[in-house]
């Protein structure tokens, strides 16, 4: 690409025969070196910006992809969590479910010792009501006939 200084040191050969005039030709060369001297720092700056630009959505390219990682890493993180604390729940439902099943087994042991236990008790209450209650049938009538008796004998003793 040519510069500006390119333009300006450009010589070109006297024509001997019907050439240019010289003092155009400088005239208008000045104007394009003015012009392209204009364009090329324009151009260079906007190299600059473009290159700037460019840094600038490398950068944001960067620190996006790191933050995608990071809330995919953030994801998976809960991910872990939450499966972690299913499997906890799941842990501790399943072990309650358990020392509940072995608390009601050793009760219901314990409620057939009692039984058990109680058995020849209820047994002998049983049969020391039967023996009272036969008892008192066998000794109502007995009492019966006594109070009879008794009654017989105080009406005649009344008598006399």
């Amino acid at each position: 690409m040519l510069t500006p200084i390119d333009i300006d040191n450009k010589v070109f050969k006297k024509a001997k025969i019907g050439g240019y005039d010289i003092k155009d030709v400088e005239d208008f060369l000045v104007l394009v070196m003015s012009d392209y001297e204009k364009l090329y720092k324009e151009n260079s700056e906007l190299r600059g910006q473009v290159q700037t630009l460019q840094q600038s959505v490398d950068y944001y390219s960067t620190l996006e992809a790191g933050i995608n990682k990071t809330v995919e890493n953030a994801q998976t993180e809960a991910d872990s969590i939450k499966l972690e604390a299913q499997k906890e729940a799941e842990s501790m439902k399943t072990s309650a479910e358990v020392t509940a099943q072995n608390r009601l087994e050793e009760l219901q042991r314990q409620i057939i010792k009692a039984e058990v236990d109680i058995e020849p008790l209820v047994t002998s209450e049983e049969s020391a009501t039967l023996e009272s209650s036969a008892a008192a049938k066998v000794t109502e009538p007995i009492e019966q006939t006594t109070e009879i008796t008794n009654s017989n004998s105080n009406s005649n003793s009344n008598k006399t």
